[in-house]
């Protein structure tokens, strides 16, 4: 019988760093390498979104955070119009299920702060709402 010299492991081509077929998948070191494609496809899941349809009752019953929710409504109501500008309403606010002015108006300094939209304001007018734009690559 032969000692295995003559096997393909054992030969001068290959080298001490390979592995023999016996070794299980899991126990094989593995290095990941990046190309342009991967990279792309990563970069693609990155930018995934979420798009309704997801309806306005869900928003007002599972988001507790008055600004939180106000902000997912001007975006909704934003698309139904086509546009990132919005008048903020009573309209919006019900649907953002919103009651109290005051929590109105520090829903919507929070945002203003936090730089997720900007407002325009005039004596005796709705504030405008713009919302700020994400660039998707």
């Amino acid at each position: 019988m032969d000692d295995g010299a003559s096997t393909p492991a054992s030969t001068p081509a290959s080298t001490s760093a390979s592995i023999l077929a016996s070794v299980p998948d899991g126990n094989v070191p593995v290095e990941r390498v990046d190309t342009a494609s991967s990279k792309g496809r990563r970069k693609r899941r990155d930018d995934r979104f979420l798009k309704g349809p997801i309806p306005l009752s869900w928003i007002r019953e599972n988001v507790q955070c008055p600004a939180d929710r106000l902000l997912l409504v001007l975006r909704a109501h934003g698309d139904m119009q086509r546009s990132s500008e919005i008048k903020l309403t009573a309209d919006v606010l019900r649907d953002a299920g919103i009651t109290n002015r005051k929590a109105a108006y520090r829903a919507v300094k929070g945002l203003e702060a936090s730089g997720s939209l900007s407002v325009s304001r005039k004596p005796g007018r709705r504030p405008v709402i713009r919302l700020r734009v994400t660039v998707m690559r």
